[in-house]
């Protein structure tokens, strides 16, 4: 839903999704099957940092979905190395570029090790941490799954020069969006 959001904001203009957490090239075959079946092809996929083999429910979807095709017959673009994606996407742009982080940071120690150029250049906008709600409005704040898949990698995205913003769950379990415009939403006509 994240990412339909973004490809309809008219105030986004997506250049790169970078995919991130257990085996990111799986996650690339899911984000390119979506792409083609709304038709934005044209935004080029970086294949993330793999953390674990891990398969998740959405793999199925996409399992015999190939990549190669995807870019031969369908004009899509996929970069082996995300990061350096990124890093380009960064560099070439004449204005600050802003990440929208709506997964684990697995590929900022990467970004930031191999590419410290780019820490004037980016601001960062990131959907993790818990402050005073934990899941489903507890009011046990929780570690957060962003942060908790690997904490010493929301540790490095935090901590680098750049500007942040988060999102923490206790502002994401409160939003939430009327039935008409979630429809809207589903069926490309808004947000």
């Amino acid at each position: 839903a994240a990412l339909l959001l973004a490809l309809q904001s008219p105030e986004l203009d997506v250049k790169l999704v970078v995919t991130a957490t257990n085996d990111t090239t799986a996650r690339a075959r899911v984000v390119a099957k979506y792409l083609l079946a709304v038709n934005r092809t044209d935004v080029p996929i970086g294949i993330g940092v793999p953390v674990k083999d891990t398969l998740q429910s959405l793999y199925g979807w996409a399992k015999d979905f190939k990549l190669d095709d995807y870019v031969a017959n369908h004009g899509g673009k996929v970069y082996q190395d995300g990061v350096r994606a990124m890093r380009d996407v960064i560099m070439m742009s004449s204005q600050p570029v802003e990440i929208i982080a709506i997964a684990p940071a697995t590929n900022f120690p990467s970004l930031l090790s191999r590419f410290p150029e780019v820490v004037t250049r980016v601001i960062i906008c990131a959907m993790s941490s818990s402050l005073h709600l934990g899941y489903d409005n507890s009011s046990t704040p929780a570690a957060e799954y962003n942060v908790a898949l690997c904490s010493e990698c929301a540790v490095q995205m935090y901590c680098a020069a750049w500007p942040v913003t988060t999102m923490p769950l206790d502002m994401c379990s409160l939003a939430t969006l009327p039935a008409a415009l979630f429809s809207a939403l589903l069926s490309g006509n808004g947000p």
